[in-house]
């Protein structure tokens, strides 16, 4: 029987070096080969910005790509993947099915729970003059237009394809 010396003088270890989530400051966005659009260098932010709506678009209708067969379900998982960027959409299954013979639905959307658009209440404003205030900026959703996200349903084989637009 060999000895484990003996087993490690043939055995070569070959770390990972490609791209990982726990990177230290390396390619952190980057996982898996993709390019993230700039996340990981800090060029671009993370949350939703008047700049990078088509880019968060474009991931939206990467996420619901292909025919849906639970329409509930995948206009679920685009929300919770549009969650990251700070933004979302008011989901009731009820309104979506029966939004789908029809072939759209439009929901407003929010980021972090405030209305993009909407009057501010006097809380809102106060916040907005501290957090202006303390850092010299505007708070992000007071910069982002009224938009509301579209959904086109359109039935094939024995699912539909969902396209979803910002208007």
């Amino acid at each position: 029987m060999k000895s484990f010396k003996d087993i490690k003088n043939y055995i070569t270890e070959n770390y990972y070096q490609g791209p990982t989530a726990y990177a230290n400051g390396g390619n952190l966005g980057d996982i898996a080969g993709a390019d993230l659009g700039g996340f990981a260098n800090g060029a671009n932010t993370p949350y939703a910005n008047s700049v990078n709506l088509d880019e968060i678009l474009t991931g939206l209708n990467n996420v619901l790509a292909g025919i849906q067969s639970d329409v509930v379900g995948a206009l679920s998982k685009a929300r919770a993947m549009l969650n990251i960027s700070g933004l979302s959409y008011d989901l009731d299954p009820k309104i979506v099915r029966e939004a789908v013979p029809s072939g759209t639905l439009e929901s407003q959307l929010n980021f972090y729970g405030h209305r993009l658009g909407e009057p501010k209440s006097d809380a809102d404003k106060f916040i907005d003059d501290l957090v202006t205030s303390a850092t010299g900026t505007e708070r992000i959703e007071t910069t982002l237009p009224y938009t509301t996200v579209v959904f086109n349903f359109e039935p094939v084989q024995r699912g539909y394809i969902i396209k979803a637009t910002f208007k």
